[in-house]
C-alpha cells in the first residue's frame, strides 16, 4: 500500500515522495509508481540524484506488513521539462516568465 503526502524532510528543490507501507519485499510496487507511472501522469521527470529510502521503523521489532519506507527523489526543475510551447504552461500557478528566465540562463532553447 502507497499513501501520500509524506514527510517535510527532503532535499532542497522539487522533489517527488511517497509512503511504501509494507513488506520491503515488496518495495519495488513504490518504485515503480515513482518511475513509470507517476512521470507520465504528471509530466515530471526525475532527476539524475540518488533516490533516498528513510525507514522509519525496523523489521526486527515490527510486522512486514506494517512497515513504513518513505521514498523520495528529486526532480528534475520544471523548466528543463516545459518549454514555452508546452501546453501545460497555461496551467502553471506561477508567472510563465520565471521558465523563460531560467531557460534562458541556463541555454537551454525556447
Amino acid at each position: 500500500m502507497m499513501k501520500a503526502p509524506c514527510r517535510d524532510r527532503h532535499p532542497p528543490g522539487p522533489v517527488v515522495a511517497l509512503d511504501h507501507v509494507g513488506s520491503h519485499m515488496q518495495i519495488g510496487r513504490a518504485f515503480d509508481a515513482l518511475f513509470a507511472s507517476w512521470p507520465a501522469e504528471s509530466g515530471r521527470e526525475p532527476a539524475d540524484a540518488p533516490v533516498v529510502e528513510e525507514y522509519l521503523n525496523s523489521p526486527r521489532d515490527t510486522s512486514p506488513a506494517d512497515l513504513v519506507t518513505h521514498i523520495h527523489a528529486k526532480l528534475t526543475p520544471v523548466w528543463r521539462v516545459l518549454d514555452s510551447a508546452s501546453p501545460t504552461i497555461s496551467k502553471l500557478s506561477f508567472d510563465t516568465a520565471l521558465i523563460r528566465e531560467r531557460r534562458e540562463l541556463e541555454g537551454l532553447s525556447r
